[in-house]
């Protein structure tokens, strides 16, 4: 095939040439253009009636089964897959050893058209690529599994192909229980809204079976717990450990009552949710430290075995906060969410909990002799967890230090940890320091808080079943546990919804009592404009998804601000039960400001 494409017109109808002839080998004039990568010579051979989809012979010295959109895909010839598909080549065809030209086109490492083959532009022809994908993978074919699962990594990677399939699971969810499974295996295919969706029906089947095998009795049975703001930490560990059956742990419909108060509804349990991790997490507790940023919060490492108990509770908090799609004002540390998770951690993620640390191990390895800058051995000092919560008087040798007196000094009681057996008399050197900065930066991550992150894993299974978590990353699970990290007031008002009636009419969101708000609210700051938001929702965070999904009584339930009628001496008042913030038809735009701040 030269390549002549207005020569074919002429060979087929004045010489008789026959567009569909194929030769020896089973190639036809389709094939030979397609292998060469002349797209002209395709398009006007289709354009004559040659077979598209035309399969080689087993007898082929090529590979039997191969169609030209193969050939082309091989050849990495983007011009003429695009003009196959055109002329309605099917992207599904396998040849004989079921390769579809996609992989064909992974195979040779041609992205352009791996991505003209994916057709991103068009959903439910990328849809169909994928169900395929999926196929091949239930198949039996070793090398055939290893290039699909190369496919699906580097199309993760194509913006336009994750907006379309995206789009595609947005609308018909369930494919993801069919040939499409394959794509929960990879946290980076699917968008937080599909992971969100995927997730809330897996808590509800796993609810739902529960009931029909075990507790068909909880099926009208509300969980309700009650704390105690005075003792908030305590009462809460206790609540969650011991006043919830394993079917109220799981179930949807779940509220909490302060001791001593008459509020009721959804507004409490947003509310219990903002302040009881903030007490558990209180460094007089002992189970966490706030990381060296003061941004998040990490299990405290080496803390007492008495403490584990504590743990459990906490982990189930999580859970109630994850299955409820309550937001927290704490935020835990990403390394322990990816701990909790169960993937791998590394020196990097050191940083994550302790620059400072992180840093200077990153110095040692990195330069040569610098272990001739410090005295140190493969052991850890660290505080020790105060039993009665005060200073103690010690006597300090400091000898240690080149001196020969003593001295009293007050301080927290300290402990050294070994990082192997005998550790403290290894010396750290060139020689072992990589081992060294591993171990020091694994009993950090992971050692030295085993205990209480299995401890913490076992209460969070308990609300939430592990297998509906593993298509979360750390950054996904501390979206849903604290929300957006800020309050976008655009978003929150292009959510608004309106009642009520204002002197000049109806209020909506052209009236100028409305306009007031808005101005008002976008003045504020960050912290002012949390504390109206936890007024109005009874939290202080915006949901994952968006001011859209902000979560009412039973269900989502957008905000709405209500006109009450006349009346510059009343304040406003909230339902956080529905999101409703009802507001007077104040006269000026200084009297609502003052109303409201």
């Amino acid at each position: 095939m030269s390549g002549y494409a207005d020569l074919i017109p002429v060979m087929c109808k004045e010489l008789g040439g026959d567009p569909r002839a194929q030769d020896v080998d089973g190639m036809s004039a389709l094939h030979h253009a397609a292998h060469s990568g002349h797209a002209a010579c395709v398009s006007k051979l289709i354009e004559l009636g040659s077979w598209v989809d035309l399969e080689l012979p087993v007898t082929t010295s090529l590979t039997p089964g191969a169609t030209s959109l193969h050939l082309a895909a091989a050849g990495g010839h983007k011009e003429c897959v695009k003009s196959l598909i055109e002329g309605k080549a099917r992207v599904e065809v396998r040849d004989k050893q079921d390769w579809t030209p996609l992989l064909y086109a992974d195979f040779v490492q041609s992205r352009e058209c791996v991505v003209a083959l994916l057709q991103p532009e068009n959903p439910e022809i990328c849809a169909t690529q994928l169900q395929h994908l999926g196929i091949l993978l239930q198949g039996d074919r070793a090398e055939t599994q290893d290039r699909v699962i190369k496919v699906i990594e580097y199309v993760a990677t194509v913006p336009e192909f994750y907006e379309a399939i995206n789009r595609y699971v947005e609308r018909s969810p369930a494919v993801l229980d069919g040939a499409m499974k394959f794509l929960l295996n990879n946290k980076s295919l699917l968008s937080f809204t599909n992971k969100d969706a995927w997730f809330r029906k897996q808590m509800q089947d796993t609810f739902e079976t529960m009931l029909t095998t075990h507790f068909s009795w909880a099926d009208e049975s509300e969980a309700r717990i009650c704390v105690s703001r005075a003792d908030l930490a305590d009462s809460t560990l206790a609540a969650t450990l011991m006043d919830l059956e394993m079917a109220h742990l799981r179930s949807p419909r779940f509220s909490v009552v302060f001791a001593g108060e008459e509020g009721i509804g959804t507004g409490p349990t947003r509310e219990f949710f903002q302040v009881s991790p903030l007490a558990i997490v209180d460094r007089q507790v002992g189970l966490f430290e706030q990381t060296e940023d003061g941004a998040a919060y990490h299990p405290k490492s080496g803390a007492k075995e008495r403490l584990q108990w504590r743990m459990e509770g906490v982990g189930r908090l999580v859970g109630l906060a994850l299955r409820n799609d309550c937001q927290m004002r704490v935020r835990l540390s990403r390394s322990f969410l990816r701990l909790v998770l169960g993937e791998p951690l590394d020196l990097e993620h050191l940083q994550d909990i302790d620059a400072q640390l992180h840093k200077s191990l990153t110095y040692l390895l990195e330069n040569k002799n610098a272990t001739d800058d410090v005295e140190a051995t493969f052991s850890i000092i660290e505080e020790e967890e105060e039993e009665m919560r005060k200073e103690v008087t010690v006597i300090e040798d400091s000898e240690e230090e080149g001196g020969a007196s003593s001295q009293m000094s007050q301080h927290t009681p300290k402990k050294r940890r070994e990082l192997v057996k005998g550790g403290s008399k290894v010396n750290v050197t060139e020689s072992n320091k990589v081992e060294y900065v591993e171990k020091y930066a694994t009993y950090k991550l992971v050692t030295g808080i085993k205990e209480h992150c299995k401890a913490f894993k076992q209460g969070l299974y308990a609300v939430v079943p592990k297998p509906a978590l593993r298509i979360f990353s750390e950054h996904d699970l501390e979206l849903l546990l604290c929300g957006l990290p800020s309050i976008d007031v655009e978003a929150w008002r292009a959510a608004a919804r309106y009642s009520g009636q204002t002197l000049a009419g109806a209020l909506s969101a052209e009236s100028e009592l409305a306009g007031w708000f808005w101005e008002f609210v976008a003045s504020r700051d960050d912290t002012e404009k949390a504390l109206l938001l936890k007024f109005c929702t009874g939290s202080t965070a915006v949901p994952a998804k968006g001011f859209m999904h902000l979560p009412g009584l039973h269900s989502e339930c957008q905000f709405t601000l209500s006109c009450v009628g006349p009346g510059d001496g009343r304040l406003p008042t909230a339902s956080t039960c529905f999101n409703l913030l009802k507001i007077p038809d104040y006269s000026t735009k200084a009297i609502l400001e003052e109303r409201l701040h």
